[in-house]
């Protein structure tokens, strides 16, 4: 799971990419980090956007499970308005973007 927080008005997104499965595995991904969030928000406050996004080892996890995973993601990483860290990641970084090999093979 990855968590993304920036400063706003509260509001949450709850994202499921094809990796996590079809759509009824997405769906229930989704439903579990909205039970998981309403959970944990409410310590938060309201001075936060979230977007929750599901990852491949979300598959058969419990709500309990991402509560637990949430609370420890977000453990001292909200900070006051103004600080230098205002967001919460724990995705790796992506790779830089792949070389034009395409365009040098002509293909458009």
């Amino acid at each position: 799971m990855v968590v993304f927080l920036a400063p706003g008005t509260g509001a949450v997104a709850y994202v499921a990419g094809r990796k996590v499965g079809n759509a009824v595995t997405r769906n229930r991904a989704r439903r579990i980090l909205r039970a998981a969030w309403l959970e944990v928000a409410p310590g938060i406050g309201n001075g936060h956007d979230a977007v929750l996004v599901a990852r491949e080892a979300i598959r058969g996890a419990k709500t309990q499970d991402l509560v637990a995973e949430m609370r420890q993601l977000l453990r001292g990483e909200i900070t006051q308005p103004g600080t230098s860290s205002d967001a919460v990641c724990t995705a790796p970084e992506l790779p830089s973007a792949p070389s034009s090999s395409a365009a040098s093979r002509g293909i458009a």
